[in-house]
C-alpha cells in the first residue's frame, strides 16, 4: 500500500510563514487529508503533523496491511522516521551533539502513535521521491498541502480542487495556457496550489509570464529613458540640447 504525505510551509522562518500538510491514498480516495498546521509554522512540524496524522489513521485501518509505504519529497522526515526518532530516543532525546533536538512535542507524539501500530504488527517505512519523479498522487499532494497552507482551520475537501494532470497534460497545458479565471476552484486563488511542476506558475502560464516579463522590461526602460532625458541624456548615448547646454554653461565659468 503507497501513500503519499507532504509538509509544506511558505516563507519559512518569517513571521510570514505559513505551513499546511496533506495526505494522500490515492486521487479519488475519500480519506486525502489537507490541513493547517497549528502552532509554530515551520517545514519540519508540518512534516510531522503529516506523519503523525497519517499513524492516526492507519490505527484505524483493519485491512491485513503489515508495512505502509510512505512517500515524500523530505529527506528530512524521512531519516528522522526510519532512523534517527529510535536513535534519539535511546539518547534521551538528544542529537549528536549531546542537544535536546527541535520539536521534541511532536517528535515524542509520533513516537507514541508508532509505538502503538506496532503493537498491532503493523509499521511504517518512508522513502524519498524527487520532484521530477512525482506521480499523479504525489502532485495532489504537494497541492493539497499548499492549499492547507490558506486554511485558517479545518480540511479542505479535495473533490474542490482540480485533479492533478499526467506530465503529458501539463506539457499540453504549459503550451496552451491555463483555463480562465471563471473556471477556478471556489475560495482558492491559485487553481493549482503553486505546485512546481513542469509548465506550472501558479495561475500563469509560461507564455502569459513571458508576456508580462517583457512589459515589466518595457515599461522599466521607459521610465529609464525619461529619467536620462530629464537627467541630460538620451538612452541612446547621445547627449540631448539640456545637457550640451548644461556644459557649455560650467565651461564658461571654469574659463572665467
Amino acid at each position: 500500500m503507497s501513500i503519499y504525505c507532504e509538509g509544506l510551509c511558505r516563507n519559512n522562518g518569517t513571521k510570514f510563514a505559513k505551513a499546511g500538510y496533506a495526505i494522500v491514498f490515492g486521487l479519488q480516495d475519500p480519506r486525502n487529508v489537507s490541513m493547517r498546521l497549528d502552532g509554530a509554522q515551520t517545514t519540519q512540524r508540518a512534516d510531522l503533523a503529516a506523519i503523525s496524522h497519517l499513524v492516526t489513521l492507519l490505527l484505524q485501518d483493519n485491512t491485513p496491511t503489515t508495512t505502509y509505504s510512505v512517500s515524500t519529497h523530505s529527506k528530512w522526515l524521512v531519516s528522522t522516521v526510519n532512523e534517527n526518532l529510535d536513535n534519539w530516543k535511546r539518547a534521551g532525546w538528544t542529537n549528536q551533539a549531546r542537544e535536546k533536538v527541535e520539536n521534541l512535542d511532536l517528535l515524542q507524539q509520533l513516537d507514541k502513535l508508532l509505538t502503538q501500530l506496532g503493537q498491532q504488527g503493523k509499521s511504517v517505512h518512508m522513502e524519498f521521491v524527487r520532484m521530477q519523479e512525482a506521480s499523479p498522487a504525489h502532485v495532489l499532494a504537494d497541492k493539497l498541502a499548499n492549499a492547507g497552507c490558506d486554511l485558517q482551520q479545518g480540511p479542505v475537501i479535495a473533490s474542490q480542487l482540480s485533479p492533478p494532470q499526467s506530465p503529458q497534460e501539463r506539457r499540453r497545458r504549459s503550451s496552451t495556457g491555463f483555463p480562465p479565471p471563471q473556471q477556478q476552484s471556489p475560495g482558492h486563488q491559485n487553481q493549482y496550489g503553486g505546485y512546481p511542476g513542469p509548465g506550472f506558475y501558479g495561475n500563469v502560464s509560461p507564455q502569459q509570464q513571458q508576456q508580462q516579463y517583457y512589459q515589466q522590461q518595457q515599461h522599466h526602460q521607459q521610465q529609464q529613458y525619461h529619467q536620462q532625458y530629464n537627467s541630460g541624456h538620451y538612452q541612446e548615448g547621445y547627449p540631448s540640447p539640456q545637457w550640451q547646454h548644461q556644459q557649455s554653461q560650467q565651461q564658461h565659468q571654469e574659463w572665467r
